[in-house]
């Protein structure tokens, strides 16, 4: 996955698909803790932020590196660069949208 997406991910492998009761969406919350992007197995990604456009920026942010993802692994077995590199492309990618002014630092981190 990403490395903007790192620390910022979490995953439910339990999900049904719809969520029926209060319970469930509280158990989605309880999951997703300080996150900003849940992954619900057999249904897609939910997303979060201070306003709807944080929120639809890290969605679509993240619906594109989930297409990468796929690409890849569809041609072939990617290769997972080195956890300190991954870091260093983490900040210099915030970096980079902080100075695009897409979103501010307290969204990314």
């Amino acid at each position: 996955m990403h490395v903007l997406f790192m620390k910022n991910k979490q995953y439910i492998r339990f999900y049904s698909g719809v969520v029926e009761e209060v319970d469930e969406g509280d158990a989605i919350a309880k999951a997703l803790g300080d996150k900003k992007v849940i992954i619900l197995q057999n249904h897609g990604i939910l997303t979060t932020g201070s306003s709807v456009d944080i929120a639809l920026w890290f969605y679509l942010s993240m619906e594109r590196c989930c297409q990468a993802q796929l690409m890849a692994e569809a041609a072939g077995k990617p290769e997972l660069i080195p956890h300190d590199a991954a870091i260093k492309t983490r900040e210099n990618l915030y970096q980079m949208i902080l100075l695009l002014g897409q979103v501010t630092n307290q969204h990314l981190i």
